[in-house]
């Protein structure tokens, strides 16, 4: 587990928000660590007074705080339990263990569809820098029409939503330049759709599969 952490004091804990708490069993190298990725909730951020339940007071000189009784991960010695991915990838979306993967998302992206090798590093730059492009950069990893899209494909979708697909293609490649980045990665992800009745063009905000009889 390493060496021990400091502990946050009573005046970090009344004025600043915790990026996680965490519950510890066991000590030494045998400690297994319970974590949520959450600020706790304070029920009193400065010293009160207080009717305890035998109905006298007190006076609190401490935060008082309320916890879940869930966790996101688990800590073992060994292993790394994830509860919950998205919290687990909050945690750590922005350490330099993660953003250094950033070239390796792009490469394997450009196995799949070419990407003009001079924008590559445009979009590697742009995906270290933007957490927002880093999920919807994942999403798309993650989605199964990627591997099998052809030029051909990419072409018709731009042209079905309102766009110039020699602006975001040259000599039959990707070109993620500043300027393309946002459109092409919403592309990617079908985010883009055309209203019903207007016929206009939208970007989604977030995206929930339905059924057809939804």
């Amino acid at each position: 587990m390493g060496s021990s952490l400091p502990l946050a004091t009573d005046d970090e804990v009344r004025t600043r928000p915790l990026v996680c708490y965490a519950a510890v069993i066991g000590s030494g190298d045998s400690r297994t660590v319970f974590i949520r990725k959450r600020n706790p909730v304070q029920l009193a951020t400065k010293s009160i007074v207080a009717r305890l339940l035998d109905g006298t007071l007190d006076h609190v000189e401490y935060p008082l705080l309320a916890f879940d009784s869930r966790y996101d991960m688990v800590l073992t010695p060994e292993w790394a339990y994830v509860l919950d991915k998205r919290q687990f990838e909050l945690m750590f979306r922005d350490s330099e263990a993660v953003l250094s993967k950033t070239s390796t998302w792009v490469d394997e992206l450009a196995a799949g569809i070419p990407i003009t090798q001079e924008t590559k590093e445009s979009l590697v730059d742009a995906l270290r820098r933007n957490s927002h492009y880093r999920s919807k950069f994942h999403a798309i990893l993650r989605r199964p029409h990627i591997k099998t899209l052809t030029t051909r494909e990419l072409r018709a979708a731009m042209r079905k939503r309102g766009l110039e697909p020699d602006k975001f293609i040259k000599r039959g490649e990707l070109d993620f330049s500043k300027q393309n980045i946002k459109t092409l990665l919403r592309l990617l992800n079908e985010d883009l759709f055309t209203g019903d009745f207007s016929s206009e063009q939208f970007a989604a905000g977030s995206k929930r599969q339905t059924s057809s009889g939804a």
